[in-house]
Parts: C-alpha cells; sequence; structure tokens
C-alpha cells in the first residue's frame, strides 16, 4: 500500500450515539484539513485504507459487545492485508483501556478522548511523513462537516459530560464533568455549517437544558436558541436528550415562540416510580413529572 496522500483512504466507523457521530465528524474535518486529498469513508467497501479508526461506544455491555466485534473485524481485514494500521478510539477507552489494549494487541494506536491531535499525528505519520504541525484539534470546538448521506442536517454539540450522578450511568466518568461550549463558538459553527448547505441543526449534548450553568448559574438554552433562530439558512432547529429536570416554561415558551424550532421534546423519563426514582437518582418525582 502507497504511503501518498493522493492513493490513501481512511476508514473511520463510528458506534453509538450522536455525540459521538459529532465527534467523528470533528476526527474527518481535521484529518481533511491536513490532508485535502484523503479519501474518508464511514463503511468498509472491502478496499485498502492506511488506517481504520473505531470510535467506539462503552455506555452499556451490549454496546461494548458490539464494538469488540467491530474491533475484531478490523483486525481481520488488517490480517489480510487490506489495512495498514488500526486505531482505537473513544468512549470504550476511558473506561476500558487496558482490557482493550490486553485483547487488541494488534492495534497500533488506543487513544483517550481528550487526545484527538494523536489521530492525526499518527495519520501523518502513515501519509505524510509526520507533518502536523498545521493543524491542531481541540475537544471543544469542533468544526463539523456535513454528513454526505443527509447534507441537510448536522449534529452541532453544545456542550460535553455530565455533572449529574445517575446510580446507572456511566457518562461523568466517561465524559467528565458537564462543560458548555461559548455561545459565540456555537453560533459560529451552525453559521458555517448554513453556508455549507445544512438547514437542520440538531442540538446535542449529554445534558442540553443544563446548558450555560455551569458557567453562569443559570440554564442559558432559551438564549441559545434566539441566536440560532436569526442564523439565515437554517430552517429548522430540533432538541435533543432534553432531561425533564430542567424542562423550564421559559424553554417551552420560548420553543413555542420560535418558528424554526421544531414542535419535538427528546424526554427520557426513565421511570415513574418514586422508589426507583430515588434508587436512580434522577431526580423529581411521579407527581412531578405528571405536572
Amino acid at each position: 500500500m502507497k504511503r501518498t496522500e493522493d492513493s490513501a483512504r481512511l476508514l473511520l466507523i463510528t458506534l453509538g450515539c450522536p455525540k459521538n457521530v459529532a465527534d467523528s465528524r470533528q476526527i474527518a474535518e481535521a484529518i481533511s484539513q491536513r490532508f485535502p486529498a484523503l479519501k474518508i469513508r464511514q463503511n468498509d467497501d472491502g478496499g485498502e485504507y492506511a488506517v481504520a479508526i473505531v470510535n467506539t461506544c462503552g455506555f452499556i455491555r451490549q454496546a461494548r459487545d458490539h464494538t469488540r466485534e467491530t474491533i475484531r473485524k478490523i483486525i481481520a481485514a488488517r490480517q489480510l492485508g487490506r489495512i495498514r494500521s488500526v486505531v482505537i478510539y473513544g468512549c470504550m477507552v476511558e473506561v476500558a483501556a487496558a482490557q482493550l489494549a490486553e485483547e487488541f494487541p494488534e492495534a497500533d494506536r488506543i487513544i483517550h478522548l481528550q487526545n484527538i491531535q494523536q489521530i492525526i499525528e499518527h495519520c501523518a505519520s502513515l501519509i505524510a511523513n509526520g507533518e502536523t504541525s498545521d493543524v491542531s484539534v481541540s475537544a471543544m470546538r469542533p468544526s463539523i462537516p456535513p454528513d454526505p448521506q443527509y447534507p441537510h442536517l448536522a449534529y452541532l454539540k453544545i456542550a460535553e459530560g455530565c455533572s449529574r450522578r445517575c446510580s446507572y450511568c456511566t457518562i461523568p466518568a466517561i465524559r467528565g464533568g458537564f462543560r458548555s461550549r461559548s455561545s459565540d463558538a456555537i453560533i459560529q459553527e451552525a453559521q458555517q455549517l448554513a453556508e455549507a448547505g445544512v438547514r437542520e441543526l440538531l442540538l446535542v449534548a449529554q445534558d442540553l437544558v443544563n446548558y450555560g450553568r455551569d458557567r453562569s448559574g443559570e440554564r442559558e438554552l432559551p438564549g441559545l436558541l434566539r441566536k440560532l433562530h436569526e442564523i439565515e439558512g437554517i430552517h429548522w432547529i430540533r432538541l435533543l436528550y432534553l432531561h425533564p429536570i430542567g424542562l423550564s416554561d421559559e424553554l417551552l415558551s420560548t420553543m413555542a415562540e420560535l418558528p424554526k424550532v421544531c414542535r419535538y421534546i427528546d424526554l427520557p423519563l426513565q421511570h415513574v416510580s418514586d422508589r426507583m426514582l430515588k434508587v436512580m437518582r434522577r431526580g423529581g418525582s411521579r407527581q412531578f413529572l405528571e405536572q
């Protein structure tokens, strides 16, 4: 397999939720900036690749099993000579890096969420003799190009992590505490997406309703929606993962007032039993949810 950018291809497989999709697009954008001629595929077509990156999911057992199965298939393709290098990245690395290293010694790199720059450097070592000085990546400021399969929409991550401590959830251990992106960075990215032809923004975060609270003490999602609503070219704004605790009258009124905001609520109730909600440390009560 040749080492030149013109002939090289990269396989980027994404497992898990839309937040992982956003992370993968951040990786794809950073790599495309450094290697404009590099062809990036999201599904294995049976061809040859310089690098295969598996963006893993480690949230529940079934997801971890699926991740392992996917990695095994990629390792098998490498053993057939189709893939030169294998990189394991993402959520499962945060909770099982040692196990992955032991189970898959054939993997060249196992990279944590905050170290996307290492992916760029590894690709450069295979494709362009290690030259990476002109690309710098920040995990909190992604530039996400539209999905070629659905060019009219894009996931827009507005925050990272979660500071709730639900008893059954591993997200805080995987992604860390809740951190909001600045509204300026979000608006800039949304404008770039609109210029690229995106018409629908899907706002994602582990705890969308708490946007801004870590910085100002106030929930700032209604104000952010008003700013996004003003962007020319954006026709629809959809909110994903709205925790019941924090779904305020102000937010609902804002959604009703702004025509571009879809009348859509993705509300994970999880349970309505007071006893179970307490055990799960979800907060609230059946009476609260019914009201």
